[in-house]
């Protein structure tokens, strides 16, 4: 697999999952926490392709997010 594609499919489901991740937390069906930074390295030879391939893959992955259906996963909140 090449770096940059690595690199697209990490950012597309750790997106995904962190957006899941705070509409729980909104629901209160789980304990708040953020995500403040994190790091994707690629070495020289690929900075160029991965950093591509991010950016591609935070725009896909966006604009599913604003598709996802907004109803709460449970009636029930966290105690």
């Amino acid at each position: 697999m090449d770096v940059g594609e690595g690199a697209r499919a990490f950012i597309e489901q750790l997106l995904s999952s962190y957006d899941t991740e705070k509409r729980l937390q909104e629901q209160e069906l789980a304990p708040n926490f953020s995500v403040e930074d994190f790091v994707i390295e690629a070495g020289p030879t690929y900075f160029e392709g991965a950093a591509k391939q991010v950016e591609e893959g935070i725009e896909s992955i966006a604009a599913q997010l604003a598709q996802r259906n907004a109803a709460p996963y449970s009636s029930t909140k966290m105690q």
